[in-house]
């Protein structure tokens, strides 16, 4: 890709892994966290060709532990192949605190870019994006980018091997408290929208999206905007508007981090509390009150006379009490409102599980819970 701009917003000598060491301490890893931010410099460019073709353009913007602050490891690639008809490939170097190196090998490969802004090598797959529709997540155009420069100066004193394509080594990185800054209209940092039907979409943006790196916080790699578009309601050239900022993007389910990832392999621990008796007339839901140590993702279900809640989940912050409903729908909504009826309360199972930013799971809580009539 073309030139990026990057700024550092903290650095501190703890976060390099320079920090003196406690007598005795085990050298415990610094590693990165990788904040994928919201694509802003949105705009609509045509492409000369037949037919013309539009493509939405759009920034890249990547920062490595915003909030600074002890704890946060550079992310460091060194790569290397063995001649210049060899492919390259990229280890990534974790630090720790007593400033030892560990490696991940093989994590991914680099490819040197030629084009008319710049010419070095890129790590592929360090940060995707798509444009999907709002209603249902529905991948709609792919990107079409070929990989990235982390051009941080403290970790790539080369520019990415600029210049170099017959390198046999070289070494990249971003490090803590750094914004690596791709401009919008740089080649590839765009998406193909031609004939994309008017309606809602995200853009979505994802770093580190297979898990290739190891870094402390999976929770944040996703980010999106909103837009709407009408491609045919001014004029030839697709319309948008920016409707908003979605920081933190959902998935359907957690990203899992590499198996020699040196993280914490612990379960997060949950603090429930479930209403003994539950009018559900009043919501059509039964509701648990689920608190976890860290920042987790929860799961209710449970049967009536044999017959399944639909499940819930919900995201919780570290320490922080969350309200989680499980709706009773067909054959379970039926076998209460009979017992309602009937004036009889209802008994049930209840199971709530919770799984962290890292995928770590905690085991099956199961509660008993009387529905009222």
């Amino acid at each position: 890709m073309g030139a990026q701009v990057g700024r550092r917003l903290v650095l501190t000598a703890a976060v390099l892994g320079l920090a003196a060491q406690a007598p005795g301490a085990a050298a415990a890893p610094l590693l990165p966290d990788l904040d994928q931010l919201a694509p802003t410099q949105l705009s609509v460019t045509p492409v000369p060709g037949t037919p013309v073709r539009y493509f939405l353009a759009f920034d890249s913007r990547i920062a490595n532990g915003p909030r600074g602050g002890a704890g946060v490891g550079p992310l460091i690639m060194r790569a290397h192949r063995p001649n210049t008809a060899a492919p390259m490939v990229a280890d990534q170097v974790i630090r720790h605190t007593d400033g030892s190196e560990t490696f991940r090998r093989g994590i991914g490969r680099l490819e040197f870019a030629i084009s008319a802004d710049h010419r070095h090598w890129h790590y592929r797959g360090f940060d995707r994006y798509e444009l999907r529709r709002a209603s249902d997540g529905k991948r709609i155009a792919p990107d079409n980018k070929t990989g990235f420069c982390m051009p941080d100066p403290l970790f790539t004193p080369d520019y990415c091997g600029v210049n170099q394509p017959g390198s046999l080594s070289l070494q990249e990185g971003l490090g803590p408290g750094y914004l690596d800054l791709y401009q919008a209209n740089l080649e590839g940092q765009n998406i193909d929208v031609t004939g994309a039907p008017k309606g809602l979409y995200h853009l979505v943006h994802r770093v580190n999206a297979d898990s290739s790196i190891c870094e402390s916080n999976l929770s944040n790699n996703a980010a999106a905007t909103k837009l709407r578009m009408w491609p045919n309601g001014y004029g030839v050239a697709p319309y948008y508007s920016v409707l908003g900022d979605i920081e933190q993007y959902p998935s359907k389910k957690l990203q899992r981090a590499p198996k020699n990832c040196p993280l914490d392999r612990r379960a997060p621990r949950m603090r429930i509390r479930i209403p003994a008796g539950q009018h559900v007339k009043r919501a059509r839901s039964v509701v648990a009150y689920v608190r976890c140590n860290e920042r987790c993702s929860i799961r209710i279900s449970g049967k009536v006379s044999g017959r399944g809640l639909r499940p819930a989940v919900k995201t919780a912050g570290a320490r922080k009490r969350v309200a989680v409903r499980a709706r009773l729908a067909g054959g379970s909504w039926k076998a209460a409102k009979k017992a309602a009826r009937a004036r009889r309360a209802l008994r049930f199972r209840l199971t709530v599980r919770a799984a962290d930013r890292v995928g770590n799971r905690s085991r099956a809580a199961r509660r008993t819970v009387w529905l009222l009539p």
